[in-house]
């Protein structure tokens, strides 16, 4: 009498293991059942309703306590043991007996004596066995197939990896969705962003709408601030124009069936706008950390501008790209140019001869009194120094044109390509009834 024989791969011997065994969590006896019937990770992880890399995780211990290394192997040790389940209980010493009954009966076969020792079942667990063996074979040949092309690549060449955290919790959802460019959401609560250029003069505002009872969580039912930060860039024809703080307000309550809160900014446009101008706002702002939304937010609108005095009610106004022209209809355009070694800035007016008096020619009227230039990104400043400039004018005609030119030398190293910005500040001669210095912005390509 014998007992069943290992089995043998390469030069590993594997020694039957039963499935039943306490050494197996519930989870990884699953698996195992999935495993012998020759389904891949893919299709275990549907089953059982977890991912791909917690069934590698559950594999990677199955493995451990099998004392093998790929799939191939522990099918093998795992289907042995289910045969040696099938053959009877073991007997003392570790020795199995056959569940064939023996016998010390003898028959007659020709006067030959043949001792009979088992019943004519040990034929019957012979074909039983070999058609296991094959229907084994088979589940074996389709499970690595369906391996192979599930996970491209040999079996079990790699050692699987534990899940990582949060690996079979669902996607999260993004943390607000986004309804427009000035309109977002969020666990009921809703941002709506609006803005406001009446003339020279920028607001503006985000209004919050939450769910009834919503500021029951706050001191004296006061729901803080919507946002903390918020930055904001306001472009003309493409140029950024300069702004500066003033004011500000709020304010919030419960109205109808919700909680409503609105929060603003106030900004003043420092260039000169005209009535019917159309800019684009891009404000980002940070929201306060009761929203719940920890990324800060962009939001873009185009404005028009407002309630702005027509021109001639002005002492001037923007009339194109660094350009402005005064009530008196004259206009004086503003021209720089950079360069590795020089900074030439070029100021040109022109308007009607006749403002000039009856002497033009004799005119003590220039371009403009005085020009300073400053460096807004100061990483990208460089170091200067006037030279002489030159002008002409007033020209003939009905219409005068006035030239100056103010240089600098540049004594900084910059490069060629290199994007630097400025801003030009130009303060007129008391002709052109502009009072206050005016600023013109750039951003300048150096040139060779």
């Amino acid at each position: 009498m014998s007992c069943p024989s290992p089995f043998i791969t390469g030069e590993r011997i594997l020694e039957p293991v039963s499935v039943t065994d306490e050494m197996f969590s519930i989870r990884e006896k699953e698996v195992i059942e999935l495993l012998l019937q020759g389904k891949s990770n893919k299709q275990i992880a549907a089953a059982l309703g977890v991912s791909n890399r917690t069934v590698e995780f559950h594999l990677s211990n199955i493995y451990a306590k099998l004392g093998v290394s790929s799939r191939t192997e522990a099918v093998l040790k795992l289907s042995a043991g289910d045969l040696r389940e099938s053959t009877g209980a073991p007997a003392p010493g570790g020795l199995r007996d056959s569940a064939v009954e023996k016998t010390g009966e003898s028959a007659d076969n020709g006067g030959v004596q043949i001792q009979l020792r088992r019943k004519p079942m040990r034929i019957l667990m012979r074909v039983l066995f070999i058609l296991f063996a094959g229907a084994l074979s088979i589940t074996l040949i389709v499970g690595a197939a369906s391996v192979l092309r599930d996970r491209g690549e040999t079996i079990a060449t790699e050692e699987p990896l534990p899940p990582t955290a949060g690996e079979t919790a669902a996607t999260e959802p993004p943390s607000y969705q986004v309804i427009s460019s000035t309109m977002i959401t969020r666990d009921g609560m809703l941002f709506e962003a609006t803005g406001h250029l009446v003339c020279n003069d920028f607001t503006f505002n985000i209004n919050g709408t939450f769910p009834d009872g919503f500021s029951d969580q706050f001191p004296n039912n006061e729901i803080p601030p919507i946002f903390i930060s918020d930055r904001h860039v306001i472009t003309l024809d493409g140029q950024p124009l300069q702004l500066e703080p003033f004011g500000g307000g709020g304010g919030g309550g419960e109205i109808g069936d919700f909680d409503d809160l609105g929060q603003g900014v106030s900004l003043h446009v420092v260039q000169p706008l005209i009535e019917g101008q159309t800019v684009q706002v891009t404000s980002t702002v940070t929201f306060n950390d009761y929203v719940g939304i920890p990324d800060p937010v962009t939001f873009e609108f185009h404005l028009l501008v407002e309630n702005c005095p027509l021109p001639t009610a002005m002492p001037y106004y923007a009339s194109a790209d660094n350009a402005i022209t005064n009530s008196d209809n004259v206009t004086i355009a503003v021209t720089p140019v950079l360069s590795r070694s020089e900074l030439m800035i070029n100021v040109d007016a022109s308007g009607p001869m006749r403002l000039l008096g009856p002497d033009p020619a004799n005119s003590p009227v220039s371009a403009f009194d005085d020009l300073q230039v400053e460096f807004p990104d100061q990483t990208l400043a460089f170091d200067m120094e006037p030279f002489a400039g030159g002008g002409s004018g007033p020209g003939e005609g009905e219409i005068f044109l006035l030239n100056r030119v103010r240089g600098f030398r540049v004594l900084s190293p910059i490069e060629v390509g290199q994007v630097i910005p400025i801003i030009i500040w130009i303060t007129f001669d008391p002709f052109y009834a502009i009072p206050d210095p005016v600023p013109f912005y750039f951003e300048l390509t150096v040139t060779p």
